[in-house]
């Protein structure tokens, strides 16, 4: 990730989440303003992109990430496993998983756990935003 990314943004270090970039650039996302004791909706933080799945970090630290992304529809994210827990937030539209052998549908508002080490994918049948909080180990 680019070194824009790594610390707080000149100009914002009384927001909120000072570190926010967009990943996929690398760029930092001085658009955003996260002031405190304001409030504002997750879901307008990032916009849909055609045939992309975008993402914002709003938080990357030692234990915790916090991570918004903007799947379009037909957009597939492959089976992976998290070293720690995983809470899925749906923002807008509907996720569809596959957690183990299992699949859940996720419409807006609803939330799931998806435990550290479980395998785990999801498309977009349709487009969807989600915030994922991760779990990182400290060791």
């Amino acid at each position: 990730m680019n070194a824009e990314c790594q610390g707080p943004l000149p100009g914002l270090e009384r927001t909120f989440f000072p570190e926010a970039c967009h990943e996929e650039t690398g760029r930092a996302n001085k658009g955003v303003q996260f002031t405190e004791r304001t409030p504002f909706n997750y879901a307008d933080l990032t916009d849909y992109r055609e045939g992309q799945i975008t993402s914002l970090a709003l938080i990357r630290s030692k234990g915790v990430n916090m991570t918004i992304l903007a799947f379009d529809s037909e957009q597939l994210l492959p089976t992976h496993q998290t070293p720690g827990p995983a809470l899925i937030q749906i923002l807008d539209g509907t996720a569809y998983f596959t957690v183990g052998n299992e699949e859940v549908i996720l419409p807006q508002g609803k939330s799931l756990l998806i435990p550290a080490g479980v395998p785990h994918s999801v498309i977009a049948r349709e487009r969807f935003k989600m915030l994922v909080t991760s779990i990182l180990p400290l060791d």
